[in-house]
């Protein structure tokens, strides 16, 4: 492939047409369960006779008719299924995407392996010239397809100059995370959930912050990505596991009944998550039932995911889906899945003040949630009139601004003596239910 990206062929050296490379991940979906043994299978798609393999010696189905000029594998050998292609074109950028999208719609039809239908999506990264050499202009191509999957995978991303820069970040950032658990960086906040029926506090959330030297503290949405990339989540997830759970033992000596609330990474959940509950739960001497593991909806319906979810529930562990109403799960999927709550998305409840429908979608997720005998909890209230809806509407706990933001282990004491007891004055108590308060 580098031999046929030579400078010779660059505009700005000969002053011919511009070259487009694609640097395509063809890995989003490929299933782990077949074990990679789709590498040695010929796929076709139905009603074509184009075989499409991982051999580098054999060009790819969607090069045949989606993206005429040379196509390789990026690697000498099978380890990888990524694939490139450069062409010669006189529209830009256009022509660069438009043939981005054939590509998409080629491989949005499933391919036969071995008798079983498989589901492909790419992601796909797009470089035109000018670059300098060869190296720059792979390199170009694949910071533009790291970018696509990063936005979300199955999708088309053209270079541009500054993700040379989002990209150096990502990487300045995670060299700073690696050293973060042992220079004892990473904070657990905790924010309360209450019952919307009695008004105690019943359990808390376990919020993870990283004080960063330099920058102050950071929330999740600035390093989490990172930590994933990086492989850093099994064990920063361990940390908090063993955190959390140590704290909730604690107060529990005097506050009988809490439970706690712990957010698990798709990346988290697998056998070896098992090994961490387990062993945060024996450190902590923590009851099974006083743990809960929130995730998020696309990760709980993931097939991969099912038995070890389920192996959780046999210790005792609750799941709950995070966030919910933002996925695409159907009610026969939540019948078959292991999961005891489902936790409405804080954009819901923010919008309950609005319209009828935006009612009725909160109306339709706690109803739904109690039919299947699961638990509904109201994210993001902020203020009593919300606290009022989600409670005359049947929701069993929530959590929000209205009661408190999130704090650290040393102020929860303080937080639970207000909360059980209240000045009378105060309209922050779910059981009050005055409408018009401000959030803290």
């Amino acid at each position: 492939m580098r031999g046929g990206i030579t400078s010779k062929r660059l505009p700005h050296a000969s002053g011919g047409e511009p070259e487009e490379f694609f640097w395509v991940d063809e890995r989003d979906e490929m299933p782990h369960a077949s074990g990679g043994c789709w590498r040695q299978h010929s796929c076709r798609k139905p009603g074509e006779r184009t075989p499409l393999t991982a051999n580098s010696k054999t060009r790819p189905v969607f090069a045949n008719y989606c993206l005429p000029g040379t196509v390789a594998n990026a690697h000498d050998d099978d380890s990888d299924n990524r694939f490139v292609s450069n062409r010669r074109t006189p529209c830009r950028h256009t022509m660069d995407m438009q043939m981005a999208e054939r590509l998409q719609e080629a491989l949005a039809d499933p391919f036969d392996i071995a008798g079983h239908q498989l589901f492909i999506s790419a992601s796909i990264g797009v470089a035109t010239t000018p670059a300098t050499d060869p190296d720059t202009f792979l390199r170009d191509a694949d910071t533009a397809m790291y970018q696509a999957k990063k936005s979300g995978r199955n999708r088309c991303t053209a270079f541009h100059p500054g993700l040379h820069e989002q990209t150096s970040r990502h990487l300045r950032r995670a060299s700073e995370l690696h050293g973060a658990l042992e220079r004892n960086e990473l904070r657990v906040f905790y924010q309360p959930l209450l019952s919307l029926a009695s008004g105690e506090v019943i359990a808390f959330e376990a919020l993870l912050r990283w004080e960063h030297p330099i920058e102050g503290m950071l929330f999740p949405e600035e390093f989490i990505t990172v930590a994933e990339d990086a492989g850093l989540m099994p064990a920063i997830g361990a940390w908090v596991l063993l955190e959390a759970c140590s704290q909730t033992a604690r107060w529990t000596q005097d506050y009988s009944g809490l439970s706690i609330s712990v957010n698990v990474s798709p990346h988290q959940i697998t056998e070896e998550l098992i090994v961490h509950v387990q062993s945060a739960l024996a450190a902590s001497d923590l009851s099974p039932s006083q743990l809960v593991l929130e995730v998020t909806e696309s990760a709980v319906v993931a097939i991969a995911n099912v038995s070890v979810l389920e192996r959780l529930r046999e210790i005792g562990i609750r799941i709950s889906v995070d966030d919910f109403g933002t996925g695409f799960s159907s009610l026969a999927q939540l019948q078959e899945l292991p999961v005891d709550e489902l936790k409405i998305d804080r954009a819901f409840v923010q919008r309950l003040a609005g319209t009828e429908a935006d009612a009725a979608i909160v109306t339709s997720i706690i109803e739904l949630a109690h039919t299947i005998g699961l638990n509904a909890v109201a994210e993001g209230v902020e203020t009593t009139a919300q606290a009022a809806a989600v409670r005359s509407l049947g929701c069993d706990s929530g959590q929000g601004y209205l009661w408190s933001r999130p704090v650290g282990f040393k102020s929860v004491p303080a937080l639970l003596q207000r909360l059980k007891n209240p000045e009378p004055s105060d309209p922050r108590h779910p059981s009050l239910g005055t409408p018009g308060a401000t959030p803290l």
